[in-house]
């Protein structure tokens, strides 16, 4: 299953979710190419809140999934921010193109 703007208990809404049959599921928060510095790194901490409120549903839900936040850039990630995001664990894509 896939979902855009899909609703976290939080509140938040996700970008996109991804519900897959391997017992995963797969939050994606996605930055445009006009995204400032301070945007991407807004979103690098969007992506650790969305890890820690989707491991709490986990619990919540009583299973057994496993949960994964990625940042997906259409930019390029600077060094800066490539270093907070690989420190805080959160995996990114970056200089993405969507055909």
């Amino acid at each position: 299953m896939a979902q855009t703007e899909f609703d976290l208990l939080s509140g938040d809404r996700l970008d996109v979710y991804f519900e897959c049959k391997n017992k995963r599921n797969v939050a994606v928060e996605v930055k445009p190419s006009i995204s400032p510095e301070g945007d991407i790194l807004r979103g690098i901490f969007q992506c650790v809140k969305y890890q820690s409120v989707m491991d709490a549903s986990r619990v919540l839900d009583n299973d057994n999934y496993d949960n994964e936040v990625l940042l997906v850039i259409a930019g390029t990630i600077s060094d800066a921010n490539k270093q907070i995001a690989n420190d805080l664990g959160i995996n990114y894509l970056d200089n993405f193109i969507m055909k």
